[in-house]
């Protein structure tokens, strides 16, 4: 392919200027600015009559302002609005970073809760949102002075980068030493660079898109624009050229002033001060051009900016870009158009029915309180007739000479008409003074999944909105907050993910193709979506509780958990429970087996001492029968040993009586003296022989008896007091 001539700076201004005459007319014009705001605000919409009354309905308003609660709750309760698809399974947990790192990007760098209810409102208002996202580098200079810096501490001052030296005063003088010291006095600047992902919303009346243009993602857009007002100061630092933002005109503001007088306030254009240049407001437009510069047969997107708008007077730069920095939304999309519908456009015929109804009725209300005389000329006095108050006194010269005009009521018919139109802006918008449906209006004709349904049907269409709003706009804010950060954040940052401080690096980050929407669809789903998720909790529970399962695992119930705090509005249930899978949740599940583990060594120890105790117990017990079984033999040893004793007295006893009774018929014998004397002194010898010895053996007896019973007392005690130990270490 042949290459072309490269387009001079001349030929860009013309094909902006024509880019800019032809690009979104409709939206640029002030009637299509000023009639949404009008409804909105509920102004007189020019059908006024004089003396009739002149009350204007605010359904627009109404319906606007009842839909943003529900995105702004959607998008702002938790950090799940869009979240970036893990490429594999060892990605899970870095998606879920970036997706939480760039959303606090969003709302907490950027004040995304004011970011994003401008640009629904806009939406909802004036068919189409637009945001402009970029990266901006920033220099923040601050000066500084030092005296009597020696040499070393010189060079280490100045040997940081960022320091500049500005003025420096050399001091000499002589040392006690009788040396010769040199000192310095330092002036001198810091400049602190650092970048900031900035999102800044843009009214409708600064935007421009190219009049072709046929779908709401501006990223391949032939030509967008952004008319932006900004001082010559602001353009000085900026570095464009000075003689040339010098004589642009001041601007007159007249494309924004609508927004304030139409609200009654006063708006004033600028005062430009001859001997104050750089505080005069200039209008710049920046604007984003497919066109083939260097001639080389492929269109490049070239950022032009331009000085004026219409006309274009200046180029003061054109730099090559790779993409434009535009994010746009519409509440309800137009197939093959980049502007959608508004809430505006829905309902400005109805507001303008319910405008003409309730004037009317308050006409008749008006005159029923205030009837029409019909009076006989001359008869009465027409000045009395003119004031109409209570207890107003007439002055007639006949009794018939006055008489009323009786106006009928409206009736029902318009109050059933007023019903009517408020279900239309239902039935168009999904909202409605009672919440997002009307039952009361269905009727019984349907049973109770009829009436769910309806009512799903009206909180569907709001779902459906947000949804919408979410895919076009949100979705492609978050992918390019997180293009912009891999681009341009190169230092690891400290970053609190779920409880736990990691450090995030967005250069390392790998590219991303796909991301998923979890808002929109209507509370009725999220209902189904939470009823469902406490099913899923009272079926793990009861999985939990069998032995040897494996369906289940504390990280699939904290994941129910943290679904479900989310689908109740919340952040996640990070705040509430802690992650099994995280630092502090491993280290209580380490502490928690080691506690479990302690615990079972406790309850085996106490199994062996009881056993022990047991087995004390059972010898115990068997000593205690065996002493008790040595007791009752030692017990009958002694009876037979007392019996025998008692039969071994008797025999002696028996012995003793039949020596008596021998020494007795001795005695009566007269014969044999001397040989009877010395038997009588043997028969004595022996029964006192015998008597000793059976005292002696029964004493013998009775002791080794004693003795018996005494050891198997002591035994027996010993075994019972060894009893009573052994149970009282149980019960401890």
């Amino acid at each position: 392919m042949a290459k072309r001539p490269k387009l001079t700076d001349m030929q860009i201004q013309v094909i902006v200027t024509n880019e800019l005459s032809n690009a979104n007319v409709t939206a640029s014009s002030p009637t299509f600015l000023r009639d949404p705001l009008a409804y909105y605000l509920g102004l007189p919409n020019g059908s006024e009559v004089v003396g009739r009354s002149q009350i204007t309905s605010t359904d627009v308003a109404d319906a606007i302002e009842w839909i943003i609660p529900q995105i702004m709750k959607s998008f702002t309760q938790n950090n799940e609005i869009v979240v970036f698809d893990a490429v594999n399974e060892q990605d899970t947990k870095q998606a879920e970073l970036e997706s939480e790192y760039v959303y606090d990007i969003l709302m907490k760098k950027n004040n995304g809760f004011i970011l994003i209810h401008q640009f629904v409102k806009d939406a909802l208002m004036q068919r189409n949102g637009v945001l402009k996202v970029y990266y901006e580098d920033n220099e923040d200079i601050t000066y500084e002075e030092y005296t009597g810096l020696n040499e070393v501490q010189l060079q280490m001052l100045l040997a940081d980068k960022e320091v500049e030296l500005m003025k420096m005063t050399q001091n000499e003088f002589i040392d006690n030493n009788g040396q010769l010291q040199t000192e310095y006095d330092v002036k001198i600047s810091i400049t602190k660079k650092s970048g900031k992902i900035c999102i800044d919303p843009v009214p409708p009346e600064q935007f421009r898109v190219s009049s072709q243009h046929n779908s709401i993602d501006l990223s391949n857009a032939r030509f967008s624009a952004h008319i932006v007002t900004k001082s010559v100061s602001d353009l000085r630092e900026e570095g464009f050229d000075e003689k040339i933002i010098e004589k642009l005109p001041a601007t007159d503001l007249i494309r924004s002033a609508y927004r304030f007088y139409m609200q009654n306030e006063p708006t004033l254009i600028p005062v430009t001060f001859p001997d104050d240049v750089s505080s005069k407001l200039v209008e710049i437009g920046e604007c984003f051009l497919r066109c083939d510069r260097n001639g080389d047969g492929f269109a490049e997107l070239l950022k032009v900016t331009t000085a004026g708008v219409q006309p274009v007077t200046d180029i003061l730069e054109i730099m090559e870009v790779e993409d434009n920095p535009w994010i746009s939304t519409t509440a309800i999309l137009m197939s093959h158009k980049y502007q959608g519908i508004s809430i505006y456009d829905r309902l400005k015929q109805v507001q303008d029915n319910k405008t003409a109804l309730i004037r009317n009725i308050m006409d008749n209300i008006y005159l029923q309180n205030n009837q029409i005389m019909k009076v006989v000329e001359g008869q009465v006095n027409i000045d009395d007739l003119l004031t109409s108050r209570p207890g107003a006194k007439y002055r007639m010269k006949r009794l018939d000479a006055l008489e009323v005009l009786v106006t009928p009521p409206v009736g029902q018919a318009g109050f059933e008409m007023m019903t009517y139109l408020d279900r239309v802006r239902a039935g168009r918008v999904g909202v409605s003074p009672e919440g997002n449906a009307s039952p009361e209006h269905i009727g019984d004709r349907v049973g109770s999944e009829g009436v769910d349904r309806m009512m799903n049907a009206q909180e569907e269409l709001v779902g459906l909105i947000i949804r919408v709003i979410c895919e076009t706009g949100i979705k492609p804010l978050m992918c390019k907050i997180r293009d912009l950060a891999m681009k341009h954040f190169d230092v690891a940052e400290d970053f609190n993910f779920r409880g736990e401080w990691v450090k995030v690096n967005p250069s390392s980050w790998i590219p991303r193709v796909k991301s998923s929407v979890r808002v929109g669809t209507g509370s009725g789903d999220t209902r189904a979506k939470q009823a469902a998720l406490q099913n899923i909790m009272a079926m793990q529970e009861k999985i939990m509780g069998m032995p040897g399962q494996a369906l289940c695992n504390p990280s699939k119930i904290y994941a129910t958990l943290d679904d479900a705090c989310k689908f109740a509005g919340l952040n996640g249930a990070s705040k509430y429970f802690v992650n099994p899978d995280s630092p502090e949740g491993q280290q209580a599940t380490q502490q928690a087996g080691q506690k479990s583990q302690e615990e079972q060594q406790k309850q085996e120890q106490m199994s062996i001492e009881q056993m022990r105790q047991q087995a004390e117990l059972a010898k115990s017990a068997t000593t205690t029968a065996e002493a008790e079984q040595k007791n009752v033999t030692l017990k009958a040893m002694v009876d037979f040993a007392k019996h025998n004793h008692a039969l071994e007295k008797l025999k002696l006893d028996t012995e003793i009586a039949h020596l008596k009774h021998q020494l007795e018929s001795a005695k009566w014998l007269t014969t044999g003296v001397s040989a009877r004397k010395d038997k009588q002194d043997q028969l004595d010898f022996d029964y006192d022989k015998l008597h000793t010895d059976s005292a002696l053996k029964l004493v013998e007896l009775e002791a080794k008896a004693n003795q018996d019973e005494k050891e198997n007392f002591l035994a027996a005690q010993q075994t019972v007091e060894l009893e009573e130990e052994s149970e009282g270490g149980a019960n401890e």
